[in-house]
């Protein structure tokens, strides 16, 4: 019987977007790696993320010592992310181990524009210290290919998100429950959405997430949309699948995204979508085939689109169809899962 190669997973453990795609890798890909994970982040007090990134980079020195060529695999967003991976990646390229930077920040590009020519001269030296750098849609691997040198071009590749859930309940939709999941944040939208429940009667939306409660409270008993919001703090597993299956769409009007799980969650169990055309979401969701796009921040196009999903089902039911059909076809585990061991054999 083969050994399996051991995998040495660098990232937040933070629950959230990042956290769900390491999870689906080591569930898919346990009979072929085993994986080690190394966390360097937490949603946890200043002085204890500290101690994380201590920890995590003593973690990694070790692995690196004691390990035969060792394969990291480096789960990045930005801000301080950016900042831990840099030096994660120059540690274990000292060493001589090799490194798989995973890029999913959201908020990345405004982190490189905001910080000047150093940072960027940084990311270039990050990509050309990487074995591999993975992007998670064609739009965030034209833009790095954008800032870094030709000669690095050839170790980005483009490594899709998949979702693992099933609708095993067979529950049906409930007229006017919408859903929306993320972090509760101006980024994600939420405040917009909330404002939109305004001018959109008899409607129930079910806010699921973390964040800025308080804030969105608030709001809400301003807006004196109390009757219309519930609010359920994070939920995973069997409440999120149950909650997609009996709203009729997941409104994500994000400022700025990756490529968000939670729509590829939505896509597989038949839930129709309404979001943003930013980041790689463009390239999953197509205005009136396989979802709806709204502009950022555009509270009328909201209003709208919760409007005509609510009254027009036929149409709303193929592009549901037709967003499952894409995922099945693009996004599903068995496309990605190949090409990420593929990736692995190369750099090993």
């Amino acid at each position: 019987m083969n050994k399996k190669r051991k995998i040495f997973v660098v990232g937040t453990a933070q629950v959230g977007g990042i956290d769900s795609v390491i999870k689906n890798l080591a569930i898919c890909m346990g009979d072929n790696y085993t994986f080690k994970r190394i966390a360097t982040h937490d949603a946890v007090s200043a002085p204890r993320k500290a101690m994380l990134f201590i920890r995590a980079f003593l973690q990694i020195l070790y692995f690196s010592i004691v390990e035969r060529k060792p394969i990291f695999h480096l789960h990045m967003s930005y801000n301080g992310s950016f900042w831990r991976k840099l030096i994660y990646t120059e540690t274990i390229k000292l060493l001589g181990g090799k490194v798989v930077v995973h890029l999913h920040g959201s908020e990345f590009r405004d982190f490189i524009e905001r910080s000047g020519r150093f940072t960027t001269a940084l990311v270039n030296r990050l990509v050309k210290k990487a074995d591999k750098f993975l992007v998670l849609s064609d739009y965030w691997a034209d833009y790095i290919r954008s800032i870094v040198k030709k000669y690095s071009h050839n170790k980005i590749e483009v490594l899709r998100n998949f979702a693992l859930v099933e609708n095993k309940n067979g529950l049906k939709k409930q007229a006017r429950n919408f859903l929306f999941v993320g972090a509760i944040i101006k980024r994600k939208g939420i405040y917009d959405l909330l404002n939109a429940l305004k001018y959109v009667s008899n409607i129930h939306l079910h806010v699921c997430g973390d964040g800025e409660l308080e804030e969105c409270e608030r709001l809400v008993n301003e807006l004196g949309i109390a009757e219309k919001v519930k609010f359920h703090g994070w939920i995973d597993g069997f409440k999120k699948v149950e909650l997609m299956e009996v709203c009729e769409a997941l409104i994500l009007p994000s400022y700025n995204e990756g490529l968000p799980i939670v729509i590829l969650e939505a896509m597989q169990l038949n839930t129709p979508i309404i979001t943003t055309p930013v980041g790689g979401i463009p390239e999953v969701i197509k205005h009136k085939e396989t979802g709806y796009l709204v502009e950022p921040g555009n509270i009328k196009e909201i209003v709208e689109a919760i409007n005509v999903i609510s009254t027009d089902t036929l149409v709303t039911e193929n592009i549901a169809k037709n967003a499952k059909a894409l995922y099945e076809n693009e996004y599903c585990h068995t496309i990605s899962i190949p090409k990420l061991i593929h990736i692995y054999d190369q750099v090993a």
